[in-house]
């Protein structure tokens, strides 16, 4: 009898994967450890010259950083000194002017009239700092931190705010509170510099102003235009009333000699330049009276460190009682 006829084998697909792909079999386990062909060799010759390039690329990078950095400062500098030579340049320009005053009366008197109320604020703010809040004031700040804040710090940011609200046509009132605000902080901020400071005897700083803005106020139509006698009327009137009031008050000193001349060489220098480049009543003058009131600090700082003591004057210290007999 023959044998049945065996069943038809099965397809089987002999297909490959692809070469380097893993099959169903050589799935990885997981959790299991699959090599990393980015590891680093374990070879200490091949990783030491590879630390080598390293190190050699880092250095490259901070000698290129380096230059860079080199010629950024050339450049700063030299458009610093070009600044500072122009600046020089103008200034002697504006000293050396001896023409007729174009500037109108209504521009000079608002602007000494508010850089009055402004040197009286930061007068103001210095007592409060120096008397009041200076230790307050000391256990946030040193005399340093102080200093540069005051000196250069502020001054900076009150310059760079007043150029970006007259670029936005802030309003006169605004810029005017604005500058009060940093005349009386900063005043404080610098009496509290000097709190422990003794200092014999000071000019009432806001009489400069106040005068210069009188005289424009109800003498400039008989003075006339010519600048020498301008000037000679309002800074000289103001420092000779600065003087008397010295006299007047026994209070004649020679840090009240000193101080009464720099202020009324503030005041002459302010109006110098509002004669060279304000011409309208419509300019803008905030930045001039910033420029006041910063050279105001300036020169109270200056005669307060070299001239100021530590110690009290004799009329400050109470004479002994002599004893009962």
């Amino acid at each position: 009898m023959a044998d049945a006829a065996a069943p038809p084998a099965a397809n089987v697909d002999t297909a490959r994967a692809p070469v380097g792909t893993l099959t169903e079999a050589e799935e990885p386990v997981p959790g299991a450890l699959v090599p990393n062909p980015e590891v680093r060799s374990a070879d200490p010759v091949a990783l030491g010259n590879q630390y080598k390039g390293e190190f050699t690329a880092y250095a490259e990078g901070l000698r290129l950083r380096s230059a860079q950095v080199q010629e950024l400062v050339q450049q700063q500098l030299a458009s610093t000194a070009s600044q500072a030579e122009s600046f020089k340049a103008t200034l002697q320009d504006v000293v050396q002017d001896k023409s007729d005053v174009q500037t109108p009366p209504s521009a000079v008197l608002p602007t000494f009239l508010w850089t009055t109320v402004l040197t009286l604020g930061a007068s103001v703010g210095f007592f409060v700092g120096a008397n009041i809040l200076g230790g307050l004031v000391h256990l946030f700040f040193g005399g340093f931190f102080i200093a540069l804040g005051v000196l250069v710090a502020l001054p900076l940011y009150a310059y760079f705010t007043i150029k970006a609200k007259q670029a936005v046509a802030g309003s006169d009132a605004e810029l005017r509170m604005f500058l009060l605000a940093y005349a009386l902080g900063s005043g404080v901020l610098l009496g509290a510099g000097f709190n422990s400071t003794y200092f014999y005897s000071e000019p009432l700083a806001f009489l400069t102003p106040l005068v210069v803005s009188l005289v424009f106020a109800y003498g400039a139509p008989a003075l006339g235009a010519a600048r020498p006698t301008l000037l000679g009327a309002s800074v000289g009137g103001a420092l000779g009333l600065t003087l008397v009031a010295g006299i007047l008050t026994g209070a004649l000193s020679t840090s009240y000699l000193l101080l009464s001349l720099m202020y009324a060489g503030i005041a002459c220098l302010t109006l110098m330049t509002l004669f060279k480049f304000v011409k309208s009543e419509s300019d803008a003058t905030h930045l001039y009276m910033l420029g006041y009131v910063v050279a105001y600090f300036y020169v109270k700082a200056l005669t307060f460190f070299v001239m100021g003591s530590y110690q009290p004057y004799e009329y400050e210290v109470p004479a002994p009682t002599e004893a009962r007999k």
